[in-house]
């Protein structure tokens, strides 16, 4: 078995894991789910639970805006609105653009340090490696 094929095989269990797991706590209707949905219900409870996280909750919203590039499901017209309606217009798109900022910034870095383990398969310099480009720019 190859590296890659193992590392799907990986990557398809643990999301199969993610998976259950959340279909679980949906079936049993888990405590977790339950806060979850009052916070996505009702508006004025999920201002309040801002109000009690008090310096953290930009934290936490940038950490969202983030994994919204990171984890695809994650919905970015939704916490991009969210951010304006719970930390104003001007607040809300600052935090969003950072949070936006940071996950792809992540996520470009994994790709590239991802891709720079194997030798000679780094994105950025696979197209100079050809023979044909080489010639073209060095004669």
């Amino acid at each position: 078995m190859t590296a890659r094929r193992r590392w799907a095989f990986i990557g398809a269990g643990i999301t199969a894991v993610i998976v259950g797991y959340c279909v679980w706590l949906v079936v049993t209707d888990a405590p977790a789910y339950r806060f979850l949905v009052r916070l996505y219900v009702d508006k004025y409870f999920l201002k309040q639970t801002l109000r009690r996280w008090g310096g953290l909750a930009p934290v936490i919203f940038i950490v969202l805006q983030a994994l919204q590039v990171i984890i695809a499901p994650i919905p970015g017209e939704i916490t991009g609105i969210l951010g304006g309606y719970l930390f104003g217009e001007w607040l809300g798109l600052v935090y969003s653009t950072l949070g936006l900022t940071l996950g792809s910034g992540f996520s470009r870095w994994s790709r590239l340090s991802a891709a720079s383990r194997e030798p000679g398969s780094c994105p950025l310099r696979a197209p100079i490696r050809q023979p044909e480009t080489t010639s073209r720019l060095f004669s």
